[in-house]
């Protein structure tokens, strides 16, 4: 909790990424099916020191932000994040990894190789689904597992015990139960990750064509485009 407290996401997605990134209210996307709307996470320094004094660092720690140029305002991004910590007296160093080290770390590392403190990396559902969004990156994996999405080894068996039932219920009013508990613990009582903003999809087209249709998982869907004439 120390660190999600003490971000100032509001100035964030309103300087370095205004027009392009919004505010979550949630650990899923804003298109995904039984989201539930949990308020922004407003900065609270006082209470980020509080926790940091509770886990043993008074006086802060110093620590490193993995990053990468693949994404946009990769780089800026964790400058942010540093300036950020430094306002609880944690001192952020910044290493910048070209994308295909990156990755490979990411996804093929087993516990005991993978030791990055924090770093980026995104947060898309691999369905429109609530279990898509939670499943694949929330649920305890095996220390030496490979080709993962739980990309922090992240741990709750509260959490492991909901997403098997979510995925073996089928109806919706039990599964909105579920999943709402989940982005409970996930967004608010327990963080999995600091999520840091929901990026706008953006999309350019001619006044000459119609008919361009943008789906909710961000795919663009030109079945019914017409060129006018």
């Amino acid at each position: 909790m120390d660190i999600v407290a003490c971000f100032d996401g509001k100035t964030l997605c309103e300087t370095l990424l205004a027009e392009v990134g919004y505010r979550p209210v949630s650990c899923l996307s804003p298109k995904v099916n039984y989201i539930v709307d949990l308020g922004y996470k407003e900065q609270d320094l006082e209470a980020a020191k509080e926790y940091l004094a509770l886990a043993g660092y008074p006086d802060g720690f110093e620590t490193t932000i993995v990053t990468t140029t693949r994404y946009a305002y990769g780089v800026e991004m964790a400058e942010y994040l540093a300036s950020q910590l430094e306002l609880i007296g944690i001192k952020a160093n910044i290493e910048v990894i070209e994308w295909s080290v990156y990755s490979d770390a990411i996804y093929n590392w087993d516990r005991s190789r993978f030791d990055w403190p924090i770093f980026l990396m995104g947060n898309a559902p691999s369905s429109m689904d609530a279990d898509g969004g939670m499943n694949p990156l929330f649920a305890t994996v095996a220390p030496d597992a490979t080709y993962r999405r739980n990309y922090g080894y992240y741990e709750n068996e509260e959490v492991d015990a909901l997403l098997k039932e979510g995925y073996s219920t089928a109806d919706p009013a039990q599964r909105q139960e579920i999943y709402t508990r989940l982005q409970e613990i996930l967004y608010t009582e327990d963080p999995a990750a600091v999520y840091l903003y929901v990026g706008a999809k953006t999309v350019a087209s001619s006044t000459k064509v119609s008919g361009i249709v943008m789906l909710s998982n961000g795919y663009v869907d030109f079945e019914n485009a017409v060129v006018l004439k």
